[in-house]
């Protein structure tokens, strides 16, 4: 039987909110873009508002790629980078949560907490799109390199922030 230490119970509670979020959104929800695709296209928007502040030659374009709309920030008539389900930061989203739900502390903190982290990985995600497409637009030899290694880092970096500051300021636990 496994103890009731503090680690074991949230592995446990995070084992039931990652299997609820896979159930609800693999099996049935990822096909109907209830979630996926209005997040895409506020990533969109934004990340071609932020750039349009610099230029107005940027703009938002929408194609349909099979089922699939495909939301692209453009340059006059280069399109240059999509932000598809897998970029607009919503698996970010439920690992901040869901970690922060799982983990002791209470829900009075969780409430504003778990908002304000949100809205922080939303807006990294929209400066990291904006930068992608102004690197895709000025050296796009450096796209791939920092779309896989640079931002995700970066964003991956923060998240972990986050969840140490929430161990070590408001969960019941605390690191020692």
């Amino acid at each position: 039987m496994m103890s009731r230490t503090p680690i074991n119970r949230f592995l446990l509670r995070a084992a039931v909110i990652f299997s609820f979020w896979f159930l609800f959104y693999y099996v049935w929800q990822a096909d109907k873009f209830i979630i996926s695709k209005p997040l895409s296209e506020l990533v969109v928007n934004q990340s071609t508002a932020a750039l349009s502040v610099f230029d107005n030659n940027y703009h938002l374009s929408v194609e349909q790629r099979g089922k699939y709309l495909m939301h692209t920030v453009c340059y006059n008539t280069k399109c240059l980078v999509g932000v598809g389900r897998a970029c607009n930061a919503l698996e970010l989203f439920v690992l901040f949560a869901g970690f922060i739900i799982a983990f002791p502390g209470s829900v009075k903190h969780k409430l504003w907490f778990i908002p304000f982290g949100l809205v922080l990985i939303h807006f990294l995600n929209v400066i990291r799109v904006a930068a992608l497409a102004m690197i895709q637009f000025k050296a796009p030899q450096y796209l791939d390199f920092n779309h896989r290694y640079t931002f995700t880092f970066i964003v991956y970096g923060v998240i972990f922030l986050f969840w140490v500051i929430w161990v070590k300021k408001f969960s019941k636990v605390g690191l020692k």
